[in-house]
């Protein structure tokens, strides 16, 4: 019997912990694509780079799935395949939002990011940049107020859960 309790908390709290982390790997995501707007940022406003060259470099910098994204921006503007660029944004990021832990919302405010790249005025690309980064730095602070808290609920929630099993079966 304690050792069938045992094989019933255990995966429990696994679980608790797998459901848990989603919300850290999210700020994982959310700040490492913050360094690549900043980066960028940089780049556009300090060496008069090409976005495609621009992104190329700042995905040598970053980790994935952020590094693919700006990775695969980067080659597919220099290919030119769909020849606009919000569109060619919007399909990397739809790519790869799987490997990502962002909701459709958050994925839909990093897709409008795209609309904004297509305009040859780098001022407004620089007010878009800001403004995305300004969007990731609240959801970062949200995220840093509640994850811990929410970590520990989920843990909590499937250690109780997997005790309500145990004392039915007995």
């Amino acid at each position: 019997m304690i050792v069938g309790s045992i094989c019933i908390i255990i995966p429990m709290f696994m679980y608790g912990s797998y459901i848990g982390s989603k919300e850290v790997y999210k700020l994982k995501d959310y700040k490492e694509l913050k360094k690549g707007l900043l980066l960028l940022e940089s780049e556009i406003k300090y060496s008069n780079e090409l976005i495609s060259v621009a992104c190329k470099k700042i995905s040598e910098n970053m980790e994935m799935p952020v590094k693919k994204i700006f990775y695969e921006f980067s080659e597919e503007l220099e290919e030119n395949i769909y020849g606009e660029t919000y569109k060619i944004w919007e399909d990397v990021v739809e790519k790869y939002k799987e490997e990502m832990y962002f909701t459709p919302f958050e994925l839909d405010e990093i897709k409008r990011f795209g609309q904004m790249l297509s305009s040859n005025d780098m001022e407004l690309q620089l007010k878009n940049i800001i403004m995305l980064i300004k969007f990731i730095e609240v959801e970062i602070k949200e995220l840093s107020n509640t994850s811990f808290k929410k970590v520990k609920l989920y843990k909590t929630i499937s250690i109780l859960c997997g005790l309500l099993i145990i004392i039915i079966l007995v």
